[in-house]
């Protein structure tokens, strides 16, 4: 309907620059993940992710997950499916499955959460058993949203307020007919290494 948009991807996705887009590579935020934990000497660890859903805009949660997986298993680190916690969107069923996970019999000394907000949830529940973060336990996220700083959150930026500008800035000109052409930048990502891991 020629209608102005701009839409966020994956670089490992399926989508070319037909329309506007900010890419990000999702992939190489999970390894810069698992590198920087194994550089840590970390050799037990997990993942908490969202639940998946089986379509292009909703794979990156996979993606982060594989890569991670790939990247360890490269250092002669596994990751276990029991150390892997899909959760829905929602904050408290996340928290039930995190403690589940940090009372088994060999909880992981490290997880790489998929957002920030999952990290925020095994944070509280580490603390709740009483962990200390991160001599016992390391916590990872990915975004970098304004909250992670205030809790020296250890985290992927993955460059959310210019991903935000360049978005409007595509909108603007697609309106006013500024280009002819669809727009694409892929965003920088860096590990910003904080409190807790």
């Amino acid at each position: 309907h020629n209608v102005p948009l701009v839409i966020g991807v994956d670089k490992q996705s399926s989508f070319n620059c037909s329309y506007n887009q900010i890419v990000i590579d999702h992939a190489a935020g999970a390894r810069m993940a698992a590198d920087y934990l194994i550089g840590k000497g970390h050799r037990r660890m997990a993942f908490v992710g969202d639940a998946f859903l089986d379509n292009d805009f909703n794979s990156i949660g996979h993606i982060k997950l594989d890569n991670f997986r790939q990247r360890i298993a490269e250092h002669g680190v596994p990751l276990p499916d029991s150390n892997v916690v899909i959760a829905s969107q929602s904050m408290e069923q996340a928290y039930e499955k995190v403690q589940s996970l940090l009372m088994c019999s060999e909880p992981p000394k490290a997880i790489f959460a998929s957002s920030d907000t999952q990290a925020i949830v095994v944070i509280r529940a580490a603390q709740e058993q009483g962990l200390s973060i991160p001599d016992d336990l390391a916590v990872i996220g990915f975004d970098d949203i304004s909250i992670a700083e205030h809790i020296q959150l250890t985290t992927i930026n993955q460059a959310l307020k210019e991903s935000g500008r360049l978005a409007v800035e595509f909108v603007i000109a697609a309106i006013e007919k500024k280009v002819s052409e669809p727009q694409c930048s892929e965003m920088p990502l860096r590990l910003i290494p904080r409190k807790t891991a």
